[in-house]
């Protein structure tokens, strides 16, 4: 990374070096001294950030470009300073098959500073700068490059007074759209129909994504069709603030769970809440119903599958209409777990679901002993928003059902909804014990049911030693 600007950050997109392998045995090494093929931000432009460059395909930007099939594009995150934040767009010069030569087609995506999707916070803030952006396309099943075009991006913003340099919030966020041809300066750009949060919680962030064919190995075993899969990456020193963690254990942050992606349907009740604008789109209505679409996210089957094979120690807890604290009847003997569970309302925990403020909380007030003497731990509670829609019945409606997978990884947690939230986050306790699981029901009565623990996650590096 270079810094160029005062308050801008840079980035190049380069060709370094090639290794070509067959069957595991190194054939070909070849050196490139050419420098960067993107060295810099469009002329004139004063840019907050000019980095993290993605290279991908698109039949829907070749055809709205008019370029050859197959053509290679490249996005750089940004912003312009006294404007707001971008999306630069690059496409490989049509005769260069080095990729040595890129055209600049244009700022892709722009949004004015200090702006938001809603007000409401279903989709945090545009930020002042986007960084990690990738570019890709779904369906219901998964990837598909005729689908419709979404973006994963981080965006960066602060607190006032704004500190040089220094993000006090990174918001991990998604964006689904629509491309045109602006008729007046002939750039494509990109125009958001619905956005959300894909990584909740503040050290969430920096999301990569790739595609994962049909044809892959690990997708012809599981039957998988073709996918985009995600991960995202969970900071242990919130962005290099807290000074405890790295010095003591040598080792900072995690990467969490991939989660395949997808465009997701719900038919529900038309009511005001339906109707809002948030982290969905309303794509037809009539007869008392709309129709929401969301972008779905879910555990990958492939590492969720395992977690249930290889595990240790099965626990079920029988379903039941509680309205007090109740403990399981066996708890996990460690803190490496996975936890499914779908409940009916209303209903608390430190996992807590609250109706008055549509949000799922982790509450980590009371997480670690150890927070009140050691300086870093983070107990500070986590948020995400999740509205429970009405859907039709023979009755009338019925409030959807709260479904959770909650995995426990030592310090990190993760906790899944409905096919369409997550958050993340860190919960350091500091007692052997602390593993005991229970239900904690305040105001009301929930109904718990198909309630399992899988204990003892598997090792994701098997053959790393030390």
């Amino acid at each position: 990374m270079r810094l160029s600007l005062a308050g801008t950050e840079r980035a190049a997109l380069r060709r370094q070096r090639l290794e070509l392998f067959n069957s595991d045995k190194l054939i070909s090494v070849a050196d490139h001294f050419q420098g960067s093929v993107i060295p810099g931000p469009p002329f004139a432009a004063n840019v907050t950030g000019f980095r993290d460059p993605y290279v991908f395909q698109n039949p829907q930007l070749d055809r709205a470009l008019q370029s050859n099939s197959g053509t290679w594009y490249a996005t750089i995150s940004g912003g312009i300073h006294g404007s707001g934040r971008s999306i630069f767009l690059y496409r490989q010069y049509e005769s260069d098959l080095d990729f040595q030569t890129w055209e600049y087609l244009g700022q892709y995506r722009h949004e004015l500073a200090n702006t938001t999707w809603t007000d409401a916070g279903w989709a945090g803030r545009w930020g002042y700068n986007f960084e990690v952006e990738n570019h890709f396309s779904l369906d219901t099943n998964g990837y598909n490059p005729d689908g419709e075009i979404f973006m994963t991006l981080g965006a960066e913003w602060s607190h006032a007074p704004i500190v040089p340099q220094i993000s006090d919030v990174r918001e991990m966020l998604w964006v689904a759209g629509k491309q045109s041809i602006n008729n007046e300066t002939g750039d494509v750009v990109f125009s958001p129909t619905m956005a959300g949060k894909l990584g909740w919680g503040r050290s969430a962030y920096a999301a990569a994504g790739k595609i994962l064919t049909a044809t892959s190995l690990a997708s012809k075993k599981s039957g998988a069709p073709d996918r985009f899969i995600s991960y995202v990456w969970l900071t242990g020193d919130y962005y290099g603030t807290l000074a405890f963690r790295a010095n003591q254990q040598n080792w900072s942050s995690s990467l969490l769970l991939p989660r395949e992606l997808s465009v997701r349907h719900l038919e529900v009740v038309d009511y005001d809440l339906s109707q809002e604008k948030g982290s969905r789109r309303v794509d037809s209505e009539g007869n008392g119903t709309v129709t929401l679409a969301f972008l779905g996210h879910h555990i990958a089957r492939e590492p969720l599958a395992a977690f249930k094979a290889n595990a240790t120690n099965d626990i079920s807890q029988p379903a039941a209409n509680l309205s007090s604290t109740t403990a399981f009847i066996t708890s996990p003997q460690s803190k490496h777990y996975v936890f499914f569970r779908d409940h009916r309302f209303p209903q608390y925990r430190s996992w807590q679901l609250r109706f008055s403020n549509e949000s799922i909380i982790v509450d980590r007030s009371a997480s670690s002993a150890a927070a009140s003497t050691t300086t870093g731990i983070y107990t500070r509670n986590e948020a995400g928003k999740l509205h429970l829609f009405d859907f039709p019945s023979s009755t009338g409606s019925k409030i959807e059902t709260l479904d959770l997978t909650i995995v426990v990884d030592g310090g990190t947690v993760e906790v899944h909804a409905n096919g369409r939230f997550g958050i993340s986050t860190w919960v350091w306790t500091w007692y052997a014990d602390s593993r005991n699981i229970s239900f904690f029901v305040e105001a009301g009565d929930v109904a718990f049911g198909n309630v399992t623990v899988w204990e003892g996650l598997i090792d994701a590096w098997p053959a790393r030693s030390g």
